[in-house]
Formats: structure tokens, C-alpha cells, sequence
């Protein structure tokens, strides 16, 4: 049986996926940074990052919710909770080789912390409401961000400011019995005192 990628590999490769996609566009644009394009420009490049991970798996984007929970074995009786949001799409799912769903990523670039929080309240109620027989067991949160220098605080300030009060959000909101991993970039600061970093928090 083919070795089983680590979860944190996961995580990492999801930074990694961000930071590819802020250099890339940042030379194809002649300067300008990926908060800049649409999120969907990060969400591949954190795709096909993910299935540069050594090891059997395959992944997806854009895949159905509601298909991927049946596909991994269904939830627990009754009606799914509303924060699920079975009815759209993830944008990233991992899956086993053999064809079962393994985990959901999701991924935000420079949007405030409360559109993030949806999505992790979508993962916790997605773990919390799986069948005992499902394969679905995480859910990664990219996130990227920059910030520009004020005069009360420096841009790098701001970026780690801004990841970090996010990651104490998400531990504040965790459900019982979900773990809160976070995975953080170093931050970028660029002459002008422009700065960009970008986290992974892996919820198991």
C-alpha cells in the first residue's frame, strides 16, 4: 500500500503553493502582487503544488460538496448542519489514490478574518458530522495577505498582526475534539516596506 502523505506535508505545500503564485505573478505583471489577481490564480497554483507532494493521491478543484461527503462515505443521520454549505463547491479536495476524498482546502487572499472563520466552521461541521466510515479526516485554510507601511505600524507588523489575530480567531471557534495546527510563512518585505506572508491552518 503506498506510503500516506503526512498532513503537515499538506499544510506546507499549501504555503508553498501561495508563495509560488506571489512570485510568478509578480514577474508575469511586471511588479504586481497576487492580492492583485483573482483568488483563483492562488487557488491553482496551491493545487497543483499539493499534487507535486511525493506519493499516491489525487487532487481536484472546484469538486461538489455534497458529492465529496457521499463520495467519502456520507454523514452521520439527519439533516447536515447549514454550515457544511453542501450545496457549493471546495476549492481544493485531496483524495486518496484509490478514489475516496481525504481532505478539504480552502483557500482566502486578503479578505478580512470573518469570510476565513465561514470556512472554518464549514470544515469543523464537515469533520463533527461525518459518518464513522468516512475518509474525509482534515481541512487545511490557506491564507494570504500584505499590507503597506503606516506611520503607527510597519507593513511586516501589520501581516503578522493580521495572521496571528486570525489564528487566535480560529483556535477561540474551534469545535471539541478538532485540532488547530497553524502553519505560517515567513514575511516578505520588499523595499518600499510593502510585506506579504501566508499561513496554512490545518484542522484535524
Amino acid at each position: 500500500m503506498p506510503r500516506q502523505i503526512p498532513r503537515d506535508a499538506v499544510a506546507k505545500s499549501v504555503i508553498a503553493g501561495i508563495t509560488r503564485a506571489q512570485h510568478d505573478y509578480e514577474a508575469l505583471s511586471g511588479g504586481d502582487w497576487a492580492w492583485m489577481a483573482a483568488e483563483y490564480w492562488i487557488t491553482t497554483y496551491v493545487a497543483k503544488e499539493v499534487g507535486d507532494i511525493p506519493g499516491a493521491k489525487l487532487v481536484t478543484v472546484e469538486s461538489s460538496a455534497k458529492q465529496a461527503v457521499e463520495d467519502a462515505g456520507g454523514s452521520r443521520r439527519g439533516r447536515p448542519p447549514s454550515a457544511a454549505r453542501l450545496g457549493g463547491r471546495f476549492d481544493i479536495l485531496l483524495w486518496y489514490a484509490n478514489g475516496f476524498p481525504r481532505a478539504v482546502i480552502e483557500i482566502k487572499s486578503q479578505t478580512s478574518i470573518s469570510p476565513i472563520l465561514e470556512d472554518v466552521d464549514r470544515i469543523q461541521a464537515l469533520l463533527k458530522s461525518r459518518s464513522d466510515s468516512s475518509t474525509l479526516s482534515f481541512g487545511v485554510i490557506g491564507y494570504y495577505f500584505s499590507a503597506k507601511p503606516r506611520r503607527s505600524m510597519k507593513g511586516q507588523d501589520k501581516v503578522a498582526t493580521q495572521i496571528g489575530s486570525l489564528i487566535d480567531e480560529v483556535r477561540a471557534r474551534s469545535y471539541s475534539g478538532v485540532k488547530v495546527i497553524p502553519h505560517v510563512s515567513d514575511v516578505a518585505v520588499e523595499r518600499s516596506g510593502d510585506a506579504w506572508g501566508a499561513c496554512a491552518i490545518l484542522l484535524c
